[in-house]
């Protein structure tokens, strides 16, 4: 065999992974596309049929339906017109997400700093302690000691599972992730029940 033929299955070889990987990417986003469509709107039967395993990445595509329903490219702004529920999850989603793919430095240099602050109160609500706490003194920490109460929090997060307590959080929560059907905010608008008009 000579270089040339090499050479040929070389290329092969890498059009293949690549071909692989693609379709895998293309793959999620169809997921996600999907998840956001399902989950944008929660009644209660869509809540009450999420299957367990599910429940945080239910709630935070409904976060990101909204944004995209809304063409608003920050969730952080539609967070803030949703109960606090869906900012504690949100938070955590993101902090926990962006910390298992890379690090506390790389964190604080993207659009996710934003969640920073607002996921030491989250771990808190969930009933993390541990993650609060290295959380919170990985945020202060300066410089010198950043690796060490990273590798804390990192340890905090193997023991408490904080998104695996997400989902307790959230079926104790349920009425912060279900929106109201258009009828019933047609009728809360107005301070008067369904039937008022008939009588």
């Amino acid at each position: 065999m000579d270089g040339q033929q090499l050479a040929l299955i070389a290329v092969l070889a890498v059009a293949l992974i690549v071909v692989g990987l693609l379709g895998r990417h293309k793959g999620e986003e169809t997921r996600s596309a999907r998840m956001m469509k399902k989950y944008r709107v929660m009644t209660r039967e869509t809540f009450d049929a999420i299957p367990d395993g599910e429940l945080t990445d239910a709630v935070v595509s409904r976060v990101l339906g909204k944004a995209a329903e809304s063409r608003c490219p920050e969730p952080v702004q539609v967070l803030a017109a949703l109960e606090h529920g869906s900012a504690v999850v949100y938070s955590l989603w993101v902090v926990c997400r962006e910390m298992a793919s890379g690090s506390f430095s790389a964190l604080m240099h993207s659009r996710s700093r934003e969640m920073a602050e607002l996921a030491g109160e989250s771990f808190a609500a969930i009933g993390a302690p541990a993650c609060e706490a290295a959380w919170k003194t990985l945020l202060s920490a300066g410089e010198a000691d950043v690796p060490a109460a990273e590798q804390a929090f990192r340890q905090a997060v193997q023991t408490e599972y904080p998104l695996t307590l997400c989902e307790a959080y959230i079926r104790d929560h349920a009425e912060e992730f279900i929106d109201e059907p258009a009828d019933d905010r047609e009728s809360d608008s107005t301070g008067l029940p369904d039937d008022a008009g008939d009588r």
